[in-house]
């Protein structure tokens, strides 16, 4: 592989790329928005 082939195959997969940890880090605040408060987690139960 030549030098100046390794940014253009890198370059090439890079939206793949972002596009995946776009995704996964929305994911992420999905589900720690709906995830309830650490003082409702005990067997007593919360009120909302």
């Amino acid at each position: 592989m030549n030098p100046d082939q390794a940014p253009t195959r890198r370059l090439k997969k890079f939206p793949i790329a972002f596009f995946a940890m776009i995704m996964g880090l929305a994911g992420l605040t999905i589900g720690w928005e709906k995830a309830p408060p650490w003082s409702c987690r005990s067997t007593t139960g919360c009120s909302p």
